[in-house]
């Protein structure tokens, strides 16, 4: 199996934009990537995994949060 891409989130931003400790929109893509890669094999569940555009709605989100 390919390894999934992912994205590296933007420093200290996300505690102030996730008071609650939820963390950023691209922060739980990575995790969602990151379990997907590593149980998938297993599990065979996923029939494609679309990283890139997840990321980038992720980064989208994380941006218009951060504008207001």
């Amino acid at each position: 199996m390919k390894s999934i891409p992912r994205a590296s989130s933007q420093g200290s931003a996300d505690a102030d934009l996730f008071p609650r400790g939820i963390g950023s929109a691209l922060r739980e893509t990575n995790k969602a990537l990151s379990n997907i890669e590593k149980f998938n094999p297993q599990a065979n569940a996923m029939i494609a995994v679309t990283a890139e555009p997840a990321i980038a709605a992720a980064t989208r989100l994380d941006q218009a949060a951060e504008e207001g």
